[in-house]
């Protein structure tokens, strides 16, 4: 990987990276190395193979915008990919979003550290694909044993259904081989939010919540076709779903009465109604 502070040997799933350069120079992780479908691992590879990938004392971690586990289309998320080894000073990684569904890359990566981070295109038939990896000045451990690197990246404009971010990250030795060097992996998952369909759908079940704004119990009215299933689910404002509730319905117009609220800091909030593959959502307002 990197392996002084005149040359970079980074060969992430992919193969060696071998050319001498100068420290003046960025460099990154060879293209098409992230872990994602379609991309072997530099420990099968022959080249970082001296550790069994995810072994030893470090770790990789993707933080997308302090935890978030859903996202709204056109929306921007700062990413932060992270990855430890104790004592260690030289760290690298790469980074690519990617469609679930057919494995096709999805959104917009924008470097937000211009020193320490770049973005480059995948070779050959993922050549579609662009990741976010290290400049050699973001190989720098910003702590001994640790290294860390923050980015954005800008939703898809519609709904994509999920999407999943793979990460590839090389805890280095610095002793001027590939030898040595430990390999990690991980991926992080995002569902497309329910505020990606609409922020507010009130017609297929004629669904009303009250009082609105609220202050502790609600009260959710549905009217239903047919004996179903239903659930209701509560959402952040960012698409986090916090709660859900199931239950046996008839036909008609239904209700039930909820008292979590009080659990919810004041804002706004929305009320999901699922019933098989049909959806209503109803924008609630807490105060305390």
């Amino acid at each position: 990987m990197i392996k002084n502070y005149k040359r970079i040997i980074y060969c992430l799933f992919a193969i060696a990276f071998t050319s001498a350069l100068a420290d003046t120079l960025s460099n990154s992780a060879p293209a098409s190395s992230s872990g994602a479908p379609g991309e072997a691992d530099c420990t099968t590879s022959g080249c970082h193979e001296s550790f069994a990938l995810n072994s030893g004392q470090g770790a990789a971690t993707i933080i997308i915008e302090n935890g978030a586990t859903s996202y709204i289309p056109s929306k921007t998320y700062t990413i932060v990919a992270e990855t430890t080894f104790p004592n260690l000073n030289r760290f690298g990684f790469q980074l690519v979003a990617i469609k679930d569904k057919d494995s096709s890359n999805v959104g917009t990566l924008n470097c937000t550290e211009q020193s320490r981070t770049q973005i480059i295109k995948g070779d050959n038939k993922l050549a579609s694909r662009n990741y976010m990896t290290y400049t050699f000045d973001g190989s720098t451990a910003l702590s001994k044993g640790s290294n860390k690197w923050q980015f954005n990246w800008t939703a898809p404009s519609s709904d994509e259904g999920k999407i999943t971010f793979y990460l590839a990250t090389i805890a280095a030795d610095d002793n001027g081989s590939d030898l040595g060097d430990y390999c990690y992996t991980k991926s992080l998952s995002l569902n497309s939010s329910p505020l990606a369909l609409n922020n507010e759908i009130e017609n297929n079940f004629k669904l009303d919540v009250y009082p609105n704004p609220t202050k502790g119990k609600i009260a959710i009215s549905y009217e239903i076709e047919k004996p179903s299933t239903v659930q209701i689910e509560l959402y952040d404002l960012q698409g986090n779903k916090l709660q859900q509730l199931s239950s046996k319905a008839t036909y008609g117009r239904q209700s039930t009465e909820l008292d979590f609220m009080k659990e919810y800091e004041a804002g706004i909030y929305f009320i999901k109604l699922n019933t098989g593959n049909k959806s209503a959502f109803k924008k609630i307002i807490i105060f305390n």
